[in-house]
């Protein structure tokens, strides 16, 4: 299934309250020109506390964010995305569970690092991201060497990354980019029963989720 088609859902605007509440705006430019007008990516600045702090970088539509949330109110959940109709559908979600924890920030993930402090993330998430392979499409990748370094800058010592994807390809050749940065602690090949409408579409059509989990030794691993 093309990957553009999973985007065919509706969606309602949410409400005003709603996006005070839940919803963030870091726009490009801003970022570029001006990164001090908007509020660092962490739990104190955006909170308002100092629970523990999870990433989910190119959350989608929220669900795993919010079925984690539930379940740890003691962490503080933020997806970041740049497609405006799955932050809406995730914030709409948000409201019905009534989550104090949770954000969504609406923004362009390499820019959005300028905004993340050194080791201020216990847990980093990369669920399905698109997966690139071929050469000629590497400058979409988001996965660079570059930028797995920063996800190791914002990462605390001791703190967790998670990469899933259903492209088996794309798995090989990033964890051994991974690799060179964190310890793996969790390689898994399966059906996971749908954590995310990702997963759900994908496991529907037979292919398994490939699941690696990384950790963050010391300050940064040589």
């Amino acid at each position: 299934m093309p990957r553009r088609k999973l985007d065919r859902f509706p969606v309602d605007l949410p409400c005003d309250e709603a996006l005070r509440r839940y919803y963030r705006s870091y726009d490009g430019a801003t970022l570029y020109h001006r990164p001090a007008a908007l509020p660092d990516i962490t739990s104190r600045s955006l909170f308002g506390n100092a629970r523990p702090l999870v990433l989910d970088l190119g959350c989608g539509r929220g669900e795993y964010l919010l079925a984690q949330a539930q379940r740890h109110p003691s962490y503080n959940y933020v997806g970041l995305d740049w497609q405006r109709k799955y932050l809406y559908d995730a914030v709409n979600h948000a409201v019905r569970l009534d989550l104090p924890n949770v954000l969504f920030l609406r923004t362009d993930l390499r820019q959005a690092m300028c905004k993340v402090p050194s080791e201020a993330a216990s847990a980093l998430l990369l669920l399905f991201p698109p997966p690139v392979v071929k050469h000629k499409h590497q400058r979409k990748d988001l996965l660079t060497e570059a930028f797995v370094a920063e996800l190791v800058r914002i990462l605390m010592p001791g703190g967790t990354l998670t990469f899933v994807t259903d492209h088996r390809l794309y798995f090989a050749q990033k964890r051994l980019l991974f690799e060179r940065h964190l310890c793996c602690t969790l390689a898994s090949e399966g059906f996971e029963g749908g954590q995310t409408w990702f997963q759900q579409v994908w496991e529907r059509h037979g292919l398994p989720s490939l699941r690696a989990e990384y950790q963050k030794v010391g300050s940064e691993r040589r």
